[in-house]
């Protein structure tokens, strides 16, 4: 971390200070990426999300783990794909294992996905209990 000690006196130092600015402003940004949490309330467990999303289609989750081309199982790896990887952050290699795809194609997917974000989005907020998104 820095702070105004180490800022003053040394040649990397007032490099340092030529890029960030002035220690006020680095403690500043510091202190503010500490205390917060950058998803705030996005942040679900994956079998959650595939709980939602399996839910909101009516897709069964094996079907997302079997590769299927059904127009189903199609659309809900999209949304599963879209809310992972743009929304809660997740890495895609991790959506890939879980659907039994490679990266290449969960990134596609989630293009896909996001031509229908309002539905997918959705899936955040909807309880598991309410009626089907089609």
């Amino acid at each position: 971390m820095y702070r105004r000690e180490t800022l003053k006196g040394d040649v990397a130092s007032e490099r340092a200070l030529r890029i960030l600015g002035s220690a006020e402003f680095v403690e500043k940004v510091l202190g503010t990426l500490q205390t917060t949490d950058p998803l705030p309330g996005r942040r679900r467990p994956l079998a959650a999300l595939v709980a939602g999303v399996c839910a909101a289609t009516g897709c069964h989750p094996t079907a997302l783990q079997q590769g299927s081309r059904r127009g189903r199982a199609a659309r809900a790896r999209e949304g599963l794909a879209y809310l992972t990887l743009e929304v809660c952050g997740t890495i895609g290699s991790a959506t890939a294992d879980l659907l039994g795809v490679r990266p290449s194609a969960v990134y596609r997917a989630s293009q896909r996905g996001r031509t229908a974000r309002e539905r997918w989005e959705r899936v955040l907020t909807v309880s598991e209990t309410e009626k089907n998104i089609r």
